[in-house]
């Protein structure tokens, strides 16, 4: 089976105009190679395959990670098959507020949009980057406190994201404590259920004394 590992480098940078701010990404040192990998898609039912691609993948960050290791940027490894396709990334970037796209993609416009009617709205401001550029996390920050909009589109080659005005910064400890409260919830359930079960029995249990005493 043939592999196509392809990688890349995203390395911050920041627009700005009289409305507003973004954080996007210039794309670099991108890579590309063929390698061949022993698996027989038929025999593992594509479970193998995809544990060599991940390893691939897996390989290659580590070994970018010990040769440069640098601060303040992206890396991205994409091992590609028939039909599959896996990406892997490593870094970190300081001043992440929100998620611009689900994963890194080519920039097309950034509009602002106000709703006069429940199915009609206009573009109030928008965004064109002046070269070419990529958004993954990042932030946008509106300049002008007296613009009024509902919300932001992220146009980029792959979709349309939408953001609301309360989404333009996330709490990072937000994930973390609605799993904590689902596992307490969990198990206050099951301990309410034994709780009832326990009840029910002790009543059936006088109910029968009573009967006793009546005869």
């Amino acid at each position: 089976m043939r592999l196509v590992v392809r990688s890349f480098k995203l390395t911050p940078f920041e627009e700005e105009t009289d409305v507003l701010k973004i954080r996007l990404y210039a794309q670099s040192d991108e890579q590309w190679r063929e390698m061949e990998v022993d698996v027989n898609t038929r025999e593992s039912n594509g479970g193998r395959l995809l544990e060599k691609m991940l390893e691939v993948a897996g390989n290659q960050l580590v070994t970018w990670l010990a040769r440069e290791g640098e601060a303040g940027c992206y890396r991205f490894v994409n091992a590609e098959a028939p039909g599959v396709s896996i990406t892997l990334g490593e870094g970190s970037v300081e001043g992440v507020e929100t998620l611009l796209a689900l994963k890194p993609s080519h920039l097309i416009r950034v509009r602002l949009v106000r709703f006069e009617e429940p199915e009609k709205y206009h573009v109030v401001y928008e965004f064109k980057p002046s070269r070419e550029s990529m958004v993954y996390e990042g932030f946008i920050t509106v300049k002008n406190p007296e613009l009024r909009y509902d919300l932001i589109l992220v146009d980029t080659a792959e979709d349309t994201r939408i953001i609301l005005p309360h989404e333009m910064v996330l709490p990072q400890l937000k994930l973390g404590e609605k799993r904590t409260r689902r596992t307490k919830r969990r198990r206050k359930t099951k301990s309410s259920k034994a709780g009832k079960r326990k009840k029910s029995k002790s009543k059936s249990g006088k109910k029968r004394k009573s009967r006793r005493r009546r005869r």
